[in-house]
């Protein structure tokens, strides 16, 4: 056997190991080793919409014996894979725990769009659901919600108030920017509220700037009905009343809250102290962690894939064509390299604050039915603004500088030379891409639907796209393109570094640096504010940036893989392209 294709099939065996593996042994987490059954359901909503949904079912429930019960819902522009976490410990300690999917967002239907803060979410219904399982003590129900899940949590409360007797806002609260007035929510019954030291929210949530100062919010303070400060961990009401009210404040960020054990510990307490304990574990005692090992590598498993089988796919002879000699460099050496380097490296950070603002200030000129995605949108405007300069920088260094060295199309991986060739092969390396992506697709609906997880580390996650998704995917293609058919150009054939005289996987690492490290330098800088009681007030903007600190070296990394396997920038270009616009548009919300 050729040794190459044996490297290749050696690492497509352990992508698939790490992905089935991974999936299987978090599966086997995610039911406490078998003490709880987990079941995917359908809620039908009563806005007509399908709530997809994961209910878990400890073995001590039964209609003999019906136990407390809890709706977890997750935040904007997640999916209920985030509540997981909560989900396992609290399940382990015999409640029956339910998980949901708001409308617009994960696999449900329906939409939020514009009116973020103001649902419908369909908590209304999956409440309703709960509450009618015979297994369910309807006496005893807790709602957790994490950031807009608090709106989703606190639109359910008002609406039912005779089913539910807790809740917990995880880096949330009932009353953030005015959404939902003092008055109406002073009634909800027995309220904890988490809300981390660093949290990137504080304006909004709190209209104060920083976690720190949350004691002194007037709003909460009213919450609380005290005319001082609140002290954290102090009950403040009577739960037996259901007036009880409590500050938690961990020293962590928004996104940290469902991957927190401290945070964790705080929901199961809360809910012992007001639903009571069906079965006594520590809150410390927490397992959730292996859950989330396994789907990370799960996730790098995926990753994997991505070379592996392309790298295979490559040597049979549909799709010999495509490789070719590495052209001549024509490119970028010395400081010219270094300069656009610099500039790869910092466009985007630096367009990165202004470009959202403009979205968020013209949300209704941007979010249309053929762009529906919110989130999307603000990567799209961006995308589309850095790729133009991209684009213009791409041929002004053509022009000016490497035309005159004799750089062609083909120096730059465009051109196979004859106009014929090249356009079947771009249309091999589109359906090369296709075949790659939709094999992943296949074994990550497969580990989904199995093993009731998906590919996940954090807020790192890879997700199945219901057909509407699917639809957008191929709106959202084109804008996206704008930014990553120019980088694979650049990286093909502008800058190369040491004229592409050094190894494949050390071309793809210094690939990686110069991609990443603006975006790292950025969120050092952003996050240091942060945490040095300086808040920058960006809201949500710094969470929407770290996801890059991975997928860029990934983007860089399959650009540069594929040039050197191919000779031609197609294959990565479309390869990344699909890639980042899947990812994106499974993960954001309607």
């Amino acid at each position: 056997m050729d040794p190459e294709i044996k490297t290749y099939l050696i690492l497509l065996i352990i992508s698939l190991i790490l992905i089935i593996g991974g999936g299987a042994f978090a599966s086997y987490v995610n039911s406490d080793f078998g003490f709880v059954h987990v079941y995917q359901i359908a809620i039908y909503g009563d806005h007509g919409a399908v709530i997809s949904a994961m209910l878990y079912l400890p073995s001590t429930a039964s209609t003999k014996h019906p136990a407390p019960a809890i709706l977890a819902v997750n935040g904007w522009n997640n999916q209920k894979e985030f509540m997981q976490n909560v989900a396992i410990e609290l399940a382990r300690r015999g409640y029956v725990v339910l998980i949901m999917d708001p409308y617009g967002h994960g696999l449900s239907g329906g939409s939020i769009g514009l009116a973020i803060a103001y649902g419908p979410y369909g908590t209304v219904s999956a409440l309703k659901y709960l509450t009618s399982l015979p297994m369910v003590n309807a006496s005893d129900i807790g709602l957790v919600g994490h950031s807009m899940g608090g709106l989703a949590i606190t639109e359910a409360a008002l609406a039912l108030p005779n089913d539910y007797r807790s809740m917990f806002f995880m880096e949330s609260t009932p009353f953030w920017y005015g959404f939902y007035s003092s008055a109406l929510v002073s009634h909800l019954k027995n309220v904890a509220i988490a809300f981390g030291l660093y949290e990137e929210l504080g304006p909004l949530m709190m209209h104060e700037p920083t976690g720190f100062d949350a004691p002194e919010s007037p709003l909460l303070m009213q919450f609380f009905n005290t005319s001082q400060p609140v002290v954290p961990n102090e009950v403040y009401g009577s739960i037996n009343d259901g007036t009880a009210r409590i500050l938690y404040q961990p020293p962590i960020t928004h996104a940290q809250a469902t991957d927190d054990p401290t945070e964790i510990a705080e929901v199961i307490q809360w809910f012992y102290q007001t639903l009571g304990a069906p079965i006594y574990i520590s809150p410390t005692n927490q397992i959730w962690q292996w859950k989330v090992v396994s789907t990370g590598l799960a996730l790098f498993g995926a990753f994997i894939f991505l070379f592996a089988t392309g790298a295979l796919l490559l040597r049979t002879s549909v799709f010999r064509s495509l490789v070719r000699p590495i052209p001549d460099y024509k490119g970028f050496t010395g400081i010219g390299w270094w300069i656009n380097a610099v500039i790869a490296t910092a466009l985007g950070p630096a367009l990165y604050i202004w470009t959202n603002m403009f979205v968020w200030s013209h949300l209704t000129s941007f979010v249309s039915v053929v762009f529906p995605q919110v989130q999307s949108d603000v990567y799209m405007f961006w995308a589309l603004v850095v790729g133009g300069i991209t684009i213009v920088l791409l041929i002004m260094d053509h022009l000016v500088f490497l035309r005159k060295k004799g750089a062609s199309a083909i120096n730059y991986g465009l051109s196979w030379g004859d106009r014929k060739t090249t356009i079947i092969n771009i249309i091999k390396a589109f359906v090369f891409a296709v075949i790659v992506l939709s094999t992943l697709y296949v074994i990550l609906d497969f580990v989904f639907y199995t093993f009731n997880v998906d590919f996940r580390l954090w807020i790192w996650a890879l997700e199945s796209m219901t057909f509407r998704r699917f639809i957008y995917f191929w709106a959202y293609l084109l804008p996206f393109a704008i930014l990553l058919v120019p980088l694979t150009v650049l990286f093909s054939g502008f800058m190369r570094p040491k004229a592409g005289k050094i190894s494949t996987g050390a071309e793809m690492a210094i690939n990686s640096v110069v991609l990443t490290l603006g975006i790292i330098i950025w969120l050092i800088i952003v996050y240091g504010e942060i945490f040095t009681d300086h808040a920058p007030n960006l809201s949500v903007l710094p969470i929407y940036m770290i996801p890059f600190v991975i997928l860029w070296p990934l983007v860089a990394s399959l650009i540069t893989f594929y040039f050197r396997k191919t000779g031609n920038a197609y294959v990565g270009m479309f390869l990344v392209t699909m890639f980042i616009v899947w990812y994106v548009v499974a993960f954001d919300s309607f």
